[in-house]
């Protein structure tokens, strides 16, 4: 299926292994090898929080390594535990996996990947009805919640979250509102890629459904393989385009402008 009106707007797949501290010295050989496609590039600090046994937050910093093309539409992210491809403008689940494996062959070269411990895809798609339209003549009504008028309120704002486990993974579909100019989930923004989405007006109510695909080897890792990794990625792939079919209407796949394509969404 192709969209002439395209509600994607975000992609990323990434792939963590065993960590490996040493990572920023082996970067400017990495770079050596994705300046050719991808001439940018962007150093930055990850900061996460964790929680020790003694119940005091520990703070700890990584840094993150980004390499992205002319048009910053595409980046290839490496950390010292993982390697990751995002884009802000998606053709075909093939040429995207292309991408993918491009980094992790590249990466694999120079520092030798060790144990793959998980593997995700995520979508986010913007859901922006026209005017005269309802938000449920684009989404399954239940994701929906109240129907305002029945508790008169003005002004909502609609949040869900779906989840379970599938033959590949875990799956979590959420549905979030923002009216504040963003249309990315919070953890993504700010967004170091260019977007085609038009702008946003501030107040404006718009819908993201975030779909989120991954496999948890934690416990049973397997050695490091790009034909591997992509193969379970194309598993993951299947439940993510079964999930957007599920979440949106057939309303919403005609005011896009849905055209089969070989039976699968150009979301996956």
């Amino acid at each position: 299926m192709a969209f002439k009106k395209c509600p994607l707007v975000y992609v990323v797949a990434q792939v963590r292994f065993s960590a490996i501290e040493s990572m920023p010295k082996y970067i400017p050989e990495i770079q050596d090898v994705f300046r050719k496609e991808y001439p940018r590039f962007v150093r930055s600090e990850i900061r996460n929080l964790r929680l020790n046994p003694t119940g005091l937050p520990e703070m700890s910093v990584s840094p993150r390594f980004e390499f992205q093309n002319k048009e910053r539409t595409c980046g290839i992210v490496v950390q010292s535990d993982s390697v990751a491809v995002h884009v802000s403008r998606y053709s075909s689940f093939d040429i995207f996996c292309s991408a993918l494996e491009y980094a992790l062959n590249t990466v694999h070269s120079v520092v030798a990947l060790g144990l793959i411990e998980r593997i995700g895809l995520r979508y986010v798609d913007v859901v922006r009805p026209d005017k005269g339209e309802a938000l449920s003549q684009y989404v399954h009504a239940g994701f929906l919640g109240f129907n305002d008028s029945d508790v008169r309120v003005h002004n909502s704002k609609r949040m869900s979250v779906y989840q379970g486990e599938t033959e590949a993974g875990t799956l979590l579909f959420r549905l979030a509102q923002r009216n504040d100019r963003g249309f990315l989930p919070p953890d993504i923004e700010p967004s170091p890629l260019n977007h085609d989405e038009p702008e946003v007006q501030q107040g404006e109510l718009v819908t993201l459904l975030d779909t989120d695909h991954f496999q948890d080897l934690t416990k049973e890792p397997f050695d490091f393989s790009t034909e591997a990794v992509i193969q379970r990625l194309w598993r993951l792939h299947d439940n993510t385009d079964l999930a957007f079919r599920a979440a949106v209407t057939p309303f919403a796949l005609n005011a896009w402008g849905a055209e089969e394509r070989d039976g699968t969404s150009p979301n996956h």
